[in-house]
C-alpha cells in the first residue's frame, strides 16, 4: 500500500523512492481515496522466476490392476526459463517426514520415491499420461509432489498430496438374453 494516488493507466508502471530505488509495481487504487495499491519489488521477482499455478490427475480409465491419469497444469513462466515438471509419486507412509517450506517455498524433496515422471512445459502448460499401479481389493494412496527449476536454477518442491487410486472391479452390466420368439406346439 502507498500513499499517494495511481492514476489511470499508470498500473504496471514502477514505484521509486525518491533516490530512485525500485519500490514495487503500480496495479491499482482505491476509489476515492489517496491510497495506491503496489506489488513488491521482492514479490515481482519471485513471479519472474517462474511458478506452478495448477497441476490437476484426470483419471481416465482403469486396466486390470491400475489407472491410467492424464497429468496436466499451468505455470507462470514469463522469462520463458522453465523446460519440465517432474511429479514424484511416493508411498503415502512418507508423509511424516514433510515438515514445512523452506524460505524460497520449497518443500523438502518427497523421500521413498517410487515413481518419476518427467513432462515438458510449452507456452505455460503441460500434460502428459501415468498409469499408477493399485491392488484390485483394496487400491493404493500415494503422495505425490510436483517439482520445477526455477529461471534462478532453484529447484522447488511444491508441498506433497495424497492421491487416492481405488479400482472398481463392478461387473460390467450385461443385456439380458434375447427372448426367443416362435410357435408353441
Amino acid at each position: 500500500q502507498i500513499d499517494g494516488s495511481i492514476n489511470p493507466g499508470n498500473s504496471g508502471g514502477p514505484i521509486v523512492r525518491a533516490n530512485g530505488e525500485l519500490v514495487g509495481i503500480a496495479v491499482a487504487k482505491v476509489r476515492g481515496t489517496q491510497i495506491g495499491l503496489a506489488l513488491p519489488t521482492r514479490r515481482v521477482r519471485q513471479v519472474l522466476l517462474g511458478r506452478l499455478t495448477s497441476v490437476t490427475f484426470q483419471r481416465l480409465r482403469q486396466e486390470e490392476s491400475s489407472a491410467v491419469y492424464r497429468v496436466h497444469g499451468q505455470a507462470i513462466d514469463p522469462l520463458g526459463k522453465m523446460k519440465q515438471v517432474e511429479i514424484l509419486f511416493g508411498a503415502s507412509n512418507a508423509a511424516d517426514q514433510t515438515t514445512s517450506p523452506d524460505a524460497n517455498g520449497s518443500w523438502p524433496r518427497l523421500e521413498g520415491t517410487v515413481h518419476s515422471l518427467e513432462i515438458p512445459v510449452k507456452n505455460g502448460r503441460f500434460q502428459r499420461l501415468v498409469r499408477l499401479q493399485a491392488n484390485p481389493d483394496q487400491g493404493v494412496e500415494y503422495l505425490v509432489q510436483p517439482s520445477y527449476q526455477r529461471a534462478d536454477g532453484r529447484q522447488i518442491h511444491v508441498r506433497p498430496s495424497l492421491l487416492k487410486v481405488k479400482l472398481d472391479h463392478t461387473p460390467a452390466v450385461q443385456a439380458p438374453a434375447p427372448v426367443e420368439s416362435g410357435t408353441s406346439d
